[in-house]
């Protein structure tokens, strides 16, 4: 696979690597030697396809035959197996020494990819013959067809065999992944009734990303179609937007519901008033070498943040975001040359430490790929956090947030950081408290995770969810674990989704609880089961109830959650009928709340045959139906 080196073709580059590559990275002998740039796509390889061999090929050789790529440089953290120097020339007009220098090119990478190719994981894996028949009726059918409707492919796999619908949807899966079609049939926003042509969606993804628009990176329906030239229909169009938003390349504005792709930006910094934002909390983030903070990470940060974008000031732009909670405003700056992110609030209050928290997460959300191909799986950056004077009206230094963590955990009381005069530049060694700094940046109040206190905080979370009612009526349970998730982490709670523990449904395999909550200490506090009800369907309600009572919970947890995300014109009906099949459910509500869209209860239960008993706490939060 060789890689275009322009930025747009760098964001795009996650919707179309695969895990099962090998991949072949080209260089030019004539430009001068860039460890940025190398180490900017070795490190994109290696973050989405941590295993996968890379063939290095330095074009242009006959132009520069002094140039050599730097295996040493790159041999301890990428999987390079070969590197071949080859002229964009016909051999026949090179020089003697040009030829012998280079050789026979083509056939030289030709023996490379056949070497490797074997090595490649899973590449001997068997499978069946009819599933192998199936792969070449769809290779057929894309010579002449963009598209293949979905009982097409139904009716191929009957003709091999495989009648089952679940083993279609695993074939299809592995069609997708290996790059044979392009389909995702357990998605539910990108869900089709058809079958499509890579190349084809490629195209079009190209068109879009880099088109030029009246409005800097934002695209209206009707400029998309014209991007596109009426080559693809309505519902194909709007089925590309919801591709580009699940791999984080753009997201929808509220107002017009037009597609924002945030690396169409303008690229220059608006001006505003930076002494109002460095009076409160900032913080860095420094990336550890050279091309680890890649074009698209402050882009796809502002996909993920732009549900708290400051909409008083210009918003966002290519290298950077104006966020905003409550009283508390601030601006994320990415500094490609430096490696580094830095973050400025206005404010040092709860809010500050909230909003730094969600900024935290997300950011380590977006390098989750970097993360996982790391040696030791550390972040690809260090926190650093700004010290202050004692009347806190200027920086004096920086230090390692980890560092301070650490003497907390150690109880220690102060430590000595080094500091240095803003106006002379002269460094000095001063004394901080160490729970006073932590606690500017971090809440370490251990009384949130009490159940009282935590269920306050999920109730207001919920609450707060329902201020984007218009988005979530349309959004699966997923979608809305996902908001929920985001919002505890940003509160400081520890939150793993999908967990797997405890049992099955069947009681067979391992189940898979939605959200688990953990303390200070890293233990599992308690467990969030959610669903979505337009109805009181009875067996919905007990499944997941008993989800809660008797599968996942395997360490006694004294509390638990079962969470509904209600979409009903009557909420209070729901509510009636809701409690009618828990049996002796407590109405607790009016001890939390008095909105009206929101209820809670409570059920004790046993836990196990010991003499201690265990809550689990009902919450039925209403986001209402869509007006008629």
């Amino acid at each position: 696979m060789g890689f275009c080196r322009a930025r747009t073709h760098s964001s795009n580059t996650s919707v179309f690597l695969t895990e099962r590559s090998l991949y072949v990275y080209v260089l030019d002998a004539q430009k001068e030697d860039n460890q940025a740039r190398d180490l900017h796509w070795l490190n994109t390889i290696k973050s989405y396809s941590a295993n996968s061999p890379i063939i290095v090929v330095v074009n242009h050789t006959d132009q520069n035959l002094n140039y050599r790529f730097d295996m040493q440089r790159y041999n301890d953290d990428f999987q390079i197996v070969d590197v071949l120097y080859t002229s964009a020339c016909n051999l026949n007009t090179l020089s003697e020494q040009a030829k012998n220098h280079l050789g026979e090119s083509i056939d030289k990478l030709r023996n490379a990819i056949t070497i490797q190719l074997p090595r490649l994981p899973g590449i001997d894996r068997g499978l069946p013959e009819s599933w192998h028949q199936i792969k070449n009726a769809m290779e057929g059918y894309k010579q002449t067809q963009n598209v293949i409707e979905k009982d097409v492919y139904e009716s191929e796999c009957q003709k091999a065999g495989i009648s089952a619908k679940p083993l279609q949807t695993a074939l299809l899966k592995i069609l997708n992944s290996i790059g044979t079609v392009v389909a995702y049939p357990n998605d539910f926003r990108l869900k089709l009734t058809q079958i499509l042509k890579p190349e084809w969606v490629t195209t079009a993804v190209y068109k879009i990303v880099r088109s030029v628009s009246d409005n800097p990176g934002i695209y209206s329906e009707q400029a998309i179609g014209e991007v596109l030239n009426g080559e693809y229909s309505h519902t194909h169009q709007q089925w590309l937007v919801d591709l580009l938003i699940k791999f984080e390349l753009g997201f929808r504005l509220p107002e017009k519901n037009d597609l924002l792709i945030p690396m169409r930006l303008r690229s220059d910094m608006p001006v505003f008033a930076k002494p109002l934002y460095q009076k409160g909390l900032n913080i860095r983030f420094n990336y550890h070498r050279q091309g680890l903070l890649k074009f698209n990470v402050l882009p796809q940060l502002i996909v993920r943040m732009h549900d708290y974008v400051d909409q008083k000031t210009s918003r966002y732009w290519r290298h950077g975001m104006f966020v905003c909670l409550n009283d508390c405003h601030g601006v994320i700056i990415a500094d490609e040359p430096k490696q580094s992110i830095e973050i400025f609030l206005t404010q040092r209050n709860e809010n500050a430490r909230t909003l730094l928290q969600w900024i935290r997460s997300n950011l380590a959300k977006v390098e989750e790929s970097q993360t996982k191909a790391s040696r030791d799986n550390n972040l690809p950056y260090l926190e650093e956090i700004a010290l202050f004077n004692e009347s806190y009206s200027e920086v004096v230094g920086y230090t390692n947030y980890q560092r301070i963590e650490r003497a907390y955990e150690k109880g220690r009381e102060t430590i000595n950081l080094e500091i240095k005069d803003s106006k002379t530049g002269d460094a000095d060694d001063k004394d901080f408290n160490v729970a006073e700094l932590l606690g500017l940046y971090k809440d370490k109040d251990e009384k949130k995770f009490e159940p009282i206190n935590f269920t306050k905080f999920l109730i207001n979370v919920l609450l707060n969810l329902t201020e984007l009612r218009a988005k979530i009526i349309d959004e699966q349970e997923d979608d809305i674990n996902d908001r929920l998730r985001e919002s505890l982490r940003s509160g400081g709670f520890s939150i793993a989704d999908q967990s797997r523990g405890g049992f099955s449904g069947s009681g067979k395999g391992v189940g898979e609880r939605d959200l688990v909550v953990r303390d200070q200490f890293g233990q599992q506090a308690s467990i969030i089961e959610a669903m979505i009800l337009k109805s009181a369907v009875k067996d919905t309600i007990q499944n997941h109830y008993q989800k809660v009572v008797n599968h996942y919970n395997t360490q006694g947890n004294p509390y638990d959650f079962l969470v509904t995300y209600a979409k009903v014109k009557n909420f209070e009906g729901l509510w009636k009928r809701y409690q009618v099949n828990i049996k002796n459910i407590d109405d607790i509500t009016d001890s939390f709340t008095d909105k009206l869209s929101i209820k809670v209860g409570s059920t004790t239960v046993d836990i196990d045959d010991s003499d201690h008993k265990r809550k689990i706490i009902h919450i039925l939060v209403n986001f209402g139906v869509k007006p008629e």
